[in-house]
């Protein structure tokens, strides 16, 4: 019986193709995020001297569970890809919006403290959120982890709204 030795030359071309193609893939599922990420950090100030801080918060917040709610209904990719386009501007230009009310709230004396302890809130509830989607989305399906975040959004807006001061819609915003 012989072998069939294709040798070195086919080993790279095999090679090649293969991160080609998971380039390629990486490059499809991260546009979405790169351009509404990018756009969301850059409309971020603008925004919020225009229509203010409590309503920006409310209106990012707004748009991610109208996002969710989308990416929780619908098997379409050309709409996932626009969703996450939105979603990742809604959510650049939350996080640009909650570190800059953080920075200008917080006493100079304690931010370092405040900082740290907000990122380490974030990193748990990036941790707990990953693992209980994972558990609802192999229990529940891949849409369900979508539609039970929408109620958090729903949560952290109704909380902004509700607990969010006169202070934190008077600072300036300089751009």
């Amino acid at each position: 019986m012989a072998t069939l030795a294709l040798g070195a030359p086919y080993r790279r071309l095999w090679s090649a193709t293969l991160l080609s193609n998971l380039g390629d893939g990486v490059r499809a599922a991260a546009f979405p995020l790169a351009i509404g990420g990018l756009s969301g950090g850059f409309f971020a100030a603008a925004l919020t001297r225009r229509i203010g801080v409590r309503i920006t918060t409310l209106a990012c917040l707004a748009l991610a569970a109208a996002g969710q709610l989308a990416l929780g209904t619908t098997s379409s990719v050309i709409l996932t890809a626009a969703v996450l386009a939105t979603s990742s501007m809604a959510f650049a230009i939350w996080n640009v919006q909650a570190r800059t009310t953080i920075q200008r709230t917080v006493p100079a004396h304690l931010l370092g403290r405040v900082i740290s302890i907000n990122g380490a809130v974030i990193t748990a509830a990036s941790l707990a959120g990953a693992g209980l989607g994972g558990i609802t989305a192999s229990r529940l399906g891949l849409h369900a982890p979508f539609l039970l975040g929408i109620p958090v959004l729903v949560v952290a807006g109704t909380l902004t709204a509700v607990t969010g001061s006169s202070a934190q819609d008077s600072y300036p915003v300089k751009g």
